[in-house]
């Protein structure tokens, strides 16, 4: 198993001349978004072309996988089927194939645990790596944070050497880090009578049943403004086709009545789950037609609504979640928590600032999009891939998602 960059380090070495015949890539991260990048990049890359040099820079001494996919807990499932998790070549299927050809006893509907996938991302590297080696593509993994990337005559600068291309691929930050779920220790709740979270989505889940398989005795309160849990999955027969519950053209509608006609396309479906899944194909067109107040007034007010459907819990899960309300274990309450020691479970900042960010919006390289809720590319040879596009793609997290746009982003680039 590859875990540590150090590793690739000691397997590479280049020169970082650029030379009219040297297509020099920067990938900034190396997380899902920034391994899916780098494998399409070399799957795609013809032994005729140009000369391929590829810099990735990560400031961690290791691949991180994500936060989602690196927990240890063997009972943090994926909330999507194994089917459905497929990364490689648009086969959605990619996943389960892989879980056969390595013995994982599990079916194509069943939710496999995070930890899983997270083996199977650290597969895709080296696949990659192997790739690489045999087309003779030079790359160098560079153990830094960037901080500062400057622009001349559409070539990209970085640390002094130049780049065709450049891919930021750094995700998106936690909010509240100090005190979110997958930085604290949650062992150093554990004797306190009541454990307060913020929060009630599939983090939350993670960290209640977190907090139930270290024999947690007291009482964990789960707070949010709503009250409201995710919905629960149900596998439903999925070679019937469904309509999806709007059109393009809905986008010209007032918002009050595109929101009325999703939910009554959902109610008159024999199940809501497969209609609302059915407008996925269609989301980041959709969302990139709304105007800027209908994203505003959406995410404002749909957004929660949005994420409880759409974000379901494996049925295994939400049983254990239940169970644990019916024995008193956990209590949902409606309200902010104000307790001193509450574990943020609240998700993603997608309008943080970084030193990277500021510097390249001064550099004109890219500019904050219309709800400030990530960035927007201003150049064809510069890309910006997965959490960073929220304001502007909308649905841009999952792992087959952010594969789509890595396939994209390596066509272009060779």
């Amino acid at each position: 198993m590859m875990n540590s960059l150090k590793i690739m380090l000691a397997k590479t070495e280049l020169s970082a001349n650029i030379t009219s015949k040297n297509n020099h890539i920067a990938i900034v991260g190396f997380g899902v978004s920034g391994l899916l990048t780098f494998l399409n990049i070399v799957k795609n890359y013809q032994k005729s072309s140009e000369n391929l040099t590829i810099h990735i820079f990560e400031k961690s001494q290791f691949f991180p996988k994500g936060i989602a996919y690196s927990t240890k807990n063997i009972n943090h499932l994926l909330n999507v089927p194994a089917y459905l998790m497929g990364v490689v070549d648009e086969d959605r299927e990619d996943f389960f194939k892989w879980l056969i050809s390595k013995g994982y006893n599990y079916k194509k509907n069943d939710f496999v645990p995070r930890q899983i996938f997270g083996i199977y991302l650290e597969d895709l590297l080296k696949l990659a790596l192997k790739i690489a080696d045999e087309k003779n593509i030079s790359y160098q993994f560079l153990n830094k944070e960037i901080s500062e990337i400057a622009i001349k005559d559409k070539h990209y600068l970085i640390d002094e050497d130049t780049y065709n291309y450049c891919i930021i691929a750094v995700g998106v930050r936690l909010k509240n880090k100090s005190k979110n779920f997958w930085h604290v220790d949650i062992k150093k709740y554990l004797h306190e009578k009541e454990i307060h979270i913020s929060g009630c989505g599939l983090t939350a889940f993670d960290a209640a049943i977190s907090l139930r398989d270290l024999n947690y005795e007291g009482v964990i309160f789960m707070h949010s403004r709503s009250g409201k849990m995710p919905q629960v999955h149900k596998i439903i027969d999925s070679s019937k086709k469904i309509n999806p519950p709007l059109s393009i053209e809905d986008t010209a509608l007032p918002l009050s009545l595109i929101f009325r006609k999703f939910v009554k396309n959902c109610k008159n479906s024999t199940d809501w789950r497969p209609c609302f899944d059915a407008i996925r194909p269609l989301t980041q067109d959709f969302w990139s037609k709304l105007n800027t107040e209908k994203k505003k007034r959406f995410t404002r007010h749909c957004i929660r609504l949005w994420n409880i459907h759409r974000h379901r819990c494996p049925e295994s899960e939400f049983a254990a979640i239940t169970k644990m309300i019916d024995l008193g274990k956990l209590v949902l309450v409606k309200k902010r928590s104000d307790a001193e020691n509450v574990i943020d479970c609240t998700g993603f900042d997608y309008g943080f600032r970084s030193k990277l960010i500021n510097n390249l919006i001064e550099n004109g390289i890219v500019k904050f999009d219309d709800l400030e809720l990530g960035i927007v590319s201003q150049y064809d040879n510069f890309y910006v891939i997965g959490g960073l596009n929220f304001g502007s793609i909308f649905e841009i997290t999952a792992a087959p998602d952010i594969a789509l746009q890595a396939l994209k982003i390596s066509r272009h680039v060779i």
